[in-house]
C-alpha cells in the first residue's frame, strides 16, 4: 500500500488508488465494500449529503489530507444529486490528494 498521496509511483497504483477510495467510502457510510461499485449512482445506494460529508471525513483520514466540501461538487440539485457516481467522488478525491500534501 502506498503512504500519503504518493498515487503514481508503480504499476497498479491507480487501482490501489481506487481500493482506497472505495474502502474510505464504505467506511464512511457505512456499507460492505462489495457493494461500492464506481459505476453506481449516489440514488441507486441511497446516498444523501451528510453520506457525503461523513466520506469526506473518511477519505481525510485515509489520505491525511484536509478536504474542503466544495472540493466535492455534487450538485444542490436533488435529482442532479443522485445521479453522480461514486467514480465522481473518486475524480475529486485523486484531485484534491494530487493537488494537497500529506499531513505528516
Amino acid at each position: 500500500m502506498t503512504e500519503g498521496n504518493d498515487l503514481h509511483r508503480e504499476d497498479g497504483a491507480d487501482l490501489q488508488f481506487e481500493e482506497r477510495v472505495r474502502k474510505a467510502i464504505a467506511k464512511g457510510v457505512p456499507m460492505e465494500l462489495e457493494k461500492v461499485d464506481l459505476a453506481l449512482t449516489f440514488g441507486a445506494l441511497g446516498l444523501q449529503s451528510l453520506d457525503i460529508i461523513n466520506i469526506i471525513f473518511a477519505l481525510e483520514d485515509e489520505f491525511g489530507v484536509e478536504i474542503a466540501p466544495e472540493d466535492f461538487d455534487v450538485g444542490s440539485d436533488p435529482a442532479a444529486f443522485e445521479t453522480q457516481t461514486i467514480r465522481t467522488l473518486v475524480d475529486a478525491a485523486r484531485a484534491v490528494i494530487e493537488r494537497e500534501p500529506a499531513a505528516g
